[in-house]
């Protein structure tokens, strides 16, 4: 600390000359940059992403839904 004055949880300087620039002006400029910056794969020779992904099995497959609640028609069958 440099004084006795000074609040003990006063900001870092560069923090204080952050907070001076208005928040809607440091949104846009972080919206524009990342509007900017495209990731592209190809641009760095890497593969590009796979694009056919297999579907997951949820609970609107009948069969997957009876494995895991045994009620209903196969549990009306098996009584």
């Amino acid at each position: 600390m440099d004084s006795f004055n000074d609040h003990p949880k006063k900001p870092h300087p560069s923090k204080a000359d952050e907070l001076l620039v208005p928040y809607h002006l440091q949104m846009e400029d972080t919206l524009h940059k990342l509007q900017d910056n495209k990731y592209r794969p190809e641009d760095e020779g890497k593969p590009d992403f796979v694009k056919k992904v297999k579907g997951v099995i949820t609970f609107s497959n009948r069969a997957f839904f009876n494995t895991v609640f045994s009620s209903g028609d196969d549990m009306m069958a098996e009584v």
